[in-house]
């Protein structure tokens, strides 16, 4: 028998338990639910780090072709301050509530070449403005025009 089959099988014997079987299910799901989800937390607690600087590997170098080495010699050549600036890197809280500073790469989004180190404000500025000078231009003179006296 192929083991596409076997699964198949297996699948339609197990819809069809939980069909006849509502309450067992139910209660062994409301019995190993918290014991469960206890342990994944356990789990994620201890591997989180490691998780976390593989995930970052990763996307260094699926979306800008880095090492975690050149990343590392861009900020040392860089000083640790954003290439803008000039400030170090603020304290930012990620989605799952890590505090860090690093500096994000900045790179043109037509030809995909890296450009520099950017802190987070600088690079949501060029973001925001959809890397166009003209954009950038007209938001000088726009300040320019505003400025207050002092």
């Amino acid at each position: 028998m192929a083991a596409e089959t076997v699964k198949r099988q297996r699948a339609a014997y197990q819809r069809e338990y939980r069909r006849k079987n509502p309450d067992k299910v139910r209660g062994y799901q409301i019995a190993c639910y918290p014991k469960k989800r206890i342990a994944a937390k356990l789990w994620r607690a201890k591997n989180s780090a490691k998780l976390h600087a593989k995930d970052r590997q990763r996307r260094l170098s699926l979306k800008y072709g880095l090492t975690e080495e050149s990343y590392s010699a861009m900020v040392a050549a860089q000083g640790g301050l954003c290439a803008i600036c000039n400030a170090p890197p603020l304290n930012r809280k990620s989605t799952r509530g890590r505090v860090y500073a690093r500096l994000d790469v900045d790179h043109c989004h037509e030809s995909g070449k890296v450009r520099a180190l950017l802190c987070y404000n600088c690079n949501a500025i060029l973001g925001n403005a959809r890397d166009s000078l003209e954009v950038l231009r007209s938001a000088v003179k726009y300040l320019e025009k505003y400025r207050y006296a002092e």
